[in-house]
């Protein structure tokens, strides 16, 4: 599901692309899962439409592993389809993925010297973080009861105010040509 992109080009596909070649640290993934997630993290960017287990088979795979680890880490999004909004497609929501992107961020900040732009922008990592946090809770919610998820509008004004903290911080954010970085992957 394509969402609306912050206006220094920070979106939620960009922060998942992150997370998926940089995951979660705490857990113990093998090659083949990381793997899995680099393949991954190349559908994310190259593939328009809503993410669905068809149409991005190593996201499917990396969602099965990451909840592989821990049952329902990585919940699905539903959402409502047709006119009356009565119908119902799982997709692969990518609020888990992203946050690890954000703590792969963060990680990264750490590494650079004390600035008051540096402390700024891990503020608003911090509060993106939250925001996900409590966005993967209304998605593991709603997918018990098999209801569709809003549009998450707290999620989009975070990476907003978290892509503006980061073009402060200096042309590092710079990464060059992203469709060659997602062919990599």
């Amino acid at each position: 599901m394509t969402r609306a992109t912050a206006m220094v080009g920070l979106g939620l596909r960009q922060m998942a692309f992150f997370g998926l070649l940089h995951p979660f640290s705490n857990e113990q993934w093998s090659e083949d899962e990381r793997t899995t997630f680099r393949h991954a993290a190349g559908e994310v960017w190259r593939t328009d439409g809503p993410l669905t287990a068809s149409a991005c088979p190593h996201l499917a795979e990396a969602w099965q592993i990451a909840n592989g680890h821990d049952e329902n880490w990585w919940p699905k999004l539903i959402i409502a389809t047709g006119l009356d909004r009565a119908g119902r497609l799982p997709v692969l929501d990518l609020t888990l993925p992203a946050l690890w992107g954000v703590r792969w961020l963060h990680a990264t900040l750490m590494t650079m010297p004390d600035a008051c732009v540096q402390y700024r922008t891990l503020v608003t990592l911090h509060d993106l973080a939250n925001v996900a946090l409590d966005h993967l809770e209304t998605l593991r919610n709603g997918a018990a009861c098999d209801l569709p998820a809003d549009t998450p509008n707290k999620l989009d004004i975070a990476l907003w105010d978290t892509g503006e903290a980061l073009a402060k911080v200096g042309p590092v954010w710079v990464l060059g040509d992203m469709n060659v970085l997602g062919d990599l992957a």
